[in-house]
């Protein structure tokens, strides 16, 4: 009998429309973002928002936090959307609700990225359909991602 994670990964992966192209886009995709990667998240951690959160959390690590997330996508992008990714990510979801990470900015971070994301492959690609296809599988990982990170527990609730 599948477990609980098994289950919400084929539901979500269902829902979500993920084919086999489109973990090949993803992949090809992360490939092109990837030597750029410390650039994006150089420019996020020095926005605005991460700023009030480092006055919030000053011992932040910024440098630490770049590795693990680097890391994180590294393995994210690899297609391993296994039981030991989704509690992985239900672990990372927990962590910043315990910190008190506000909902919005977490989604909205997911939009920056997304958007840097799109902007390193505009650069490096040519054809507009290539762009578009390789968005759609990094797209669907990102948000994938996104969706199990939201799905875990909160701090402090009975399953915890």
């Amino acid at each position: 009998m599948p477990s609980s994670d098994q289950h919400e990964i084929r539901e979500y992966i269902d829902f979500i429309d993920l084919s086999r192209q489109d973990v090949i886009a993803a992949k090809s995709a992360w490939d092109i973002i990837r030597p750029n990667i410390n650039d994006v998240l150089t420019y996020f951690y020095s926005s605005q928002i991460m700023k009030q959160t480092e006055r919030q959390f000053p011992k932040f690590n910024i440098p630490t936090l770049i590795r693990k997330q680097v890391t994180h996508w590294d393995m994210l992008f690899s297609g391993g959307l296994d039981e030991d990714y989704v509690s992985r990510v239900k672990r990372i979801g927990s962590a910043h609700r315990r910190i008190n990470v506000s909902l919005p900015y977490y989604i909205i971070s997911y939009g920056v990225f997304l958007n840097e994301f799109e902007r390193i492959l505009r650069f490096h690609q040519n054809n507009h359909s290539d762009i578009i296809d390789l968005m759609s599988g990094l797209r669907k990982f990102i948000l994938l991602d996104l969706a199990f990170a939201c799905s875990a527990e909160s701090p402090g609730s009975a399953t915890e």
